[in-house]
């Protein structure tokens, strides 16, 4: 009789210790907009690149080349700054951005920008049934043109 309570109990022991045999991870997700430069600027100077969401949320990050200083005014923009390469882009932590406004300046004078509808791609990190709402992610390329004086 105790060799037939053996099998059972192990079939129970799942359920008492919680283990389901869900395949669901508990990795987060970050959403993004990242505004990436189609060439990175490593001419010496001050660039200033402002971002415009919406009709009255705006953000203005400046980086000076060569020493790579960087800074945003608000918490949802970072500049991506590499020693080697200077000012590559900006990463905006929002995903709520329907379009955005940008321009990118050297030292007062507009060398690029544009007027951007970012192109969402959706993901399910921890799969499609585990997940409520997907992560969201876009990749924007932003013309610039950075000419030596």
């Amino acid at each position: 009789m105790r060799a037939a309570l053996i099998p059972w109990s192990l079939l129970v022991l799942p359920a008492l210790t919680g283990c389901r045999g869900s395949s669901c991870g508990q990795t987060g997700c970050l959403g993004t907009v990242e505004l990436v430069l189609s060439s990175p600027l490593q001419e010496q100077g001050a660039y200033v690149v402002d971002i415009q969401v919406g009709a009255g949320d705006a953000a203005r990050c400046t980086v000076t080349v060569p020493s790579g200083e960087s800074a945003c005014d608000q918490r949802w923009a970072d500049p991506l700054v590499h020693p080697d390469s200077g000012l590559e882009g900006v990463v905006v932590y929002r995903t709520d951005v329907e379009s955005l406004g940008v321009s990118v300046a050297r030292d007062g004078q507009v060398i690029g920008g544009g007027t951007y509808k970012p192109d969402y791609e959706r993901w399910f990190p921890n799969g499609p049934t585990c997940d409520a709402e997907p992560c969201r992610h876009a990749l924007v390329e932003v013309g610039v043109v950075d000419q030596k004086r």
